[in-house]
């Protein structure tokens, strides 16, 4: 079951600039790597502001499968789920589609609550 949300993610037009903004407000970056999917080599830093952490990008994992780009702003959320598979699965019934395989990072975040 989906526990709560966790992270959402965030199309920007400047990576660097963007978190270097959060870096001034006294947030942390406590992840800034590269992931490699089908669709290309994507940085995703996360960024800890109090109990949440944004995602931000500059461009999706998932936004080649959509077949058009999105706009800058908010592009997902990420929730907590105590059955990962369970739990897609409903999505889909819900009416979800999968577009990538799901990834992983290389750095335990399971500290990252």
């Amino acid at each position: 079951m989906l526990t709560r949300l966790w992270t959402i993610g965030m199309k920007v037009a400047h990576l660097d600039r963007e978190l270097e903004f959060h870096r001034r407000l006294g947030n942390e970056v406590v992840l800034d790597e590269f992931i490699e999917t089908e669709g290309g080599r994507f940085r995703l830093p996360l960024v800890k502001m109090g109990d949440r952490f944004l995602h931000l990008m500059e461009e999706t994992v998932y936004e080649k499968g959509l077949g058009k780009p999105l706009p800058i702003g908010p592009v997902h959320l990420v929730y907590r789920s105590d059955d990962f598979e369970k739990d897609v699965a409903r999505a889909i019934a819900a009416g979800g589609k999968r577009l990538i395989e799901p990834c992983k990072s290389r750095r335990d975040l399971g500290s990252a609550s």
